[in-house]
């Protein structure tokens, strides 16, 4: 690619950030609240399909990058990574904004939830393309201060109202450790250019601090434990809030490591921090989420765990597999929360009843899909060791396809129909398997090579993987099938209440985030 073409690629990625941010402080996003809608809709098919042919660019003729301004160093960089959420931020973006044209129709301020929400997603999409860290710092500042306006968009909801002020405390804390690590950035090499700091990290090694305080705002954005408990409390937003925060903006934090990987791993407390605070997330999420009546709650704490398992990922260093989860844990949720408005009926209409399995089904199922994926392992690699990412991958490939295999074997299905089950989780399995393969092919370059696990901590967590997950799946059917279990029944009850964790960080926090009130009125 001639420079020529490389700044046009570069400058193209700003183009949807751009569209969106000037048409929503335009007179073109004015007027009767549903056509501003349908046309914020048009505007997002047109961001979508140039966030695609960019996207295709880059992987067709490498990375590009390009500088705004020079004096502050602002600049746009695209390798796969960024043009890979850009795309998908870019699709996310158009059916959420199709979505919600009749979703709000009739609301009087419908056209400024239009323009709120094209504000957020180009904040969101100026975050990807984010090249120098002082860009990529006022692009997650944006992400927020936008969110929170849709987050209080109804300002008579006082539990919305609430949870955003709690959102707003807890993201400005993220926000004082990304500026700290500006700081101990510039002191130490001068720059922000994200290029720049990766090859220079690796004659000068990154300062001690500065890989904790990314990781402490990469938790804090993506709602880790005891960082996570407004998730769950922003669910009376309107439902394309919803899907937006939950399928894009949460993940701002995830991005923030994953781009920012070659400078965190030379932090052994950074990365172990990742996989502790990621792990235990994932296990109280994941308990949690079984427990919660409502099917937004329980979508937020699901949130909260394939989060918290996505920040594990990358505290063991797989991070090709931590972009695959984000990909598909991103569409997925965004499926699920435009979706939920017809989930209790279409559960009403099924009426099916699943048994509890019996736990001789349930060892047949783990034997089973264990001998599949020691044939994949012998099929690939023979009696060469895996590596950590390969680890997980295989750990959740094992236990998936045992559930797979239970439900279909307890079912109330006809016979042939269980067979096609497991042939089909098998499938379903084999694909996960050989698309794990196919991101490592086209994401391996960007992220650091990772040696083999060192010390007690590290092999520890790697080998307790399994351990978690089964234990996960055991307790989560256990809640689920109702137990007259004493233990179990207080665990139920601990696990409904989200262990009490939110309660005791907003006592924490209450005396900080409280609002201020009006001296001129009393």
């Amino acid at each position: 690619m001639n420079p020529t073409e490389t700044v046009l690629t570069a400058a193209t990625g700003l183009v949807p950030a751009l569209l969106y941010l000037i048409c929503s402080l335009t007179p073109v996003l004015r007027g009767e609240g549903k056509k501003v809608a349908q046309r914020a809709a048009k505007l997002t098919l047109c961001g979508a399909i140039i966030s695609w042919l960019v996207a295709a660019t880059v992987f067709c003729f490498g990375p590009v990058s390009w500088s705004i301004y020079e004096p502050l160093g602002l600049s746009v960089y695209l390798d796969r990574l960024s043009v890979t959420i850009l795309a998908m931020v870019g699709f996310l973006a158009l059916v959420i904004t199709r979505y919600s044209v009749n979703h709000l129709a009739g609301d009087s301020r419908q056209d400024v939830f239009t323009r709120h929400l094209l504000q957020t997603i180009a904040a969101v999409q100026l975050l990807c393309v984010s090249g120098n860290l002082l860009l990529f710092t006022l692009a997650w500042a944006a992400t927020s201060f936008s969110l929170h306006r849709l987050l209080t968009f109804y300002p008579d909801q006082e539990g919305a109202q609430l949870a955003a002020r709690k959102k707003f405390f807890i993201s400005r804390m993220g926000d004082l450790c990304l500026v700290g690590a500006l700081i101990t950035l510039w002191q130490q090499y001068g720059t922000w250019d994200i290029l720049t700091l990766i090859d220079l990290q690796d004659s000068t090694p990154v300062s001690t601090w500065t890989p904790i305080l990314l990781v402490l705002g990469g938790l804090m954005k993506s709602a880790q434990l005891p960082f996570h408990s407004w998730l769950p409390e922003t669910m009376e937003s309107p439902t394309p809030v919803s899907a937006l925060m939950h399928a894009g903006v949460i993940n701002a934090g995830a991005f923030l490591v994953l781009r920012l990987s070659p400078l965190i791993v030379s932090s052994d407390i950074a990365m172990n921090s990742m996989a502790l605070v990621g792990g235990l997330t994932a296990v109280i999420g994941s308990l949690v989420m079984v427990t919660q009546p409502s099917i937004k709650r329980s979508l937020a704490w699901s949130t909260i765990a394939q989060m918290g398992f996505l920040i594990l990922q990358c505290g063991l260093g797989a991070f090709g597999l931590a972009t695959l989860h984000l990909v598909a844990h991103s569409l997925y949720k965004a499926h699920s929360f435009l979706s939920t408005g017809g989930v209790v009926e279409r559960a009403r209409k099924r009426k099916i009843k699943h048994a509890t399995p019996a736990k001789t089904t349930w060892l047949v199922a783990l034997a089973c899909s264990a001998l599949v994926v020691a044939a994949l392992i012998l099929a690939d690699y023979g009696f060469t060791a895996v590596s950590a990412s390969q680890y997980i991958l295989f750990s959740i490939l094992w236990l998936g396809l045992a559930q797979l295999m239970t439900s279909a074997w307890t079912a109330p299905l006809a016979k042939h129909a269980r067979i096609w089950g497991i042939g089909l989780s098998m499938l379903v399995a084999l694909m996960v398997y050989l698309l794990h393969q196919g991101v490592h092919t086209l994401y391996d370059e960007i992220y650091p090579a990772i040696g083999a696990p060192q010390g007690i901590v590290e092999w520890t967590l790697l080998l307790l993987i399994p351990v978690l997950l089964f234990g996960i799946l055991l307790i989560q059917t256990q809640l689920q099938s109702g137990t007259q279990s004493t233990g179990l029944k207080r665990l139920y009850i601990h696990a409904s209440n989200g262990f009490y964790l939110g309660t005791l960080f907003a006592r924490l926090a209450r005396p900080i985030s409280r609002p201020r009130t009006n001296a001129s009125s009393n």
